[in-house]
């Protein structure tokens, strides 16, 4: 039987974020639990983004795969890019979404109401510009309240920040056979998701 997979940064990437340490111990903990079969393909999935013919990496890839050695200056610039990838990220997953006001008109409520099922987890929002934005793909006329079915539950079992849900819920997810959680809570498959939810965070 084949053994735990390690995995480590270089000092190089933890000066750069000294944080990198617990967290690839965390990604570590998650990876050794799957299957060999679903560890393989994460494993190739990244040889092939760290292959030398792939599109140009960012400095802390390179760093993360042993190539690069950051002088100080380099170091400032590579967390500026994380910086700038981080925040193009933010703009992406927030791009159209809905202020307070237009949700409340859309769902019928007073303006208090949105505030209150953000807080109970009913409805997705991020603070952003000194107020609530909230994605507009969460809502399904059709749906109970007014938003995607299963959608809440998914919320409250994800154990991460608005903007990291966001993410979540947005992506191609290997375990849904590339299928975002999102598109999949749409097809009415809530009970594929919510467990892979809480997984989330945990660690």
């Amino acid at each position: 039987m084949p053994g735990a997979l390690t995995i480590t940064a270089t000092s190089e990437l933890e000066a750069v974020e000294p944080s990198i340490g617990e967290t690839l111990v965390n990604l570590q903990d998650r990876l050794n639990a799957l299957p060999l079969a679903e560890i393989v393909a994460v494993v190739e999935g990244v040889t092939r983004v760290l292959a030398p013919e792939s599109t140009q990496k960012s400095m802390v890839v390179a760093a993360l795969a042993g190539e690069q050695r950051f002088s100080p200056e380099e170091r400032i610039e590579a967390t500026l890019d994380v910086l700038r990838r981080s925040f193009d990220r933010r703009h992406e997953l927030l791009d159209g979404a809905l202020s307070t006001s237009q949700v409340a008109a859309l769902l019928g409520t007073s303006r208090q109401t949105p505030h209150d099922r953000v807080e109970s987890g009913s409805l997705l929002a991020v603070m952003d510009r000194g107020g609530l934005r909230f994605p507009p793909w969460q809502f399904d006329p059709n749906g109970e309240d007014g938003v995607v079915p299963g959608l809440p539950a998914v919320i409250r079992a994800l154990d991460v920040s608005p903007m990291a849900k966001i993410s979540w819920l947005t992506r191609a997810n290997p375990m849904l056979d590339g299928a975002t959680p999102l598109a999949r809570l749409r097809s009415g498959d809530v009970e594929d998701v919510l467990p892979l939810a809480y997984g989330v965070g945990l660690g």
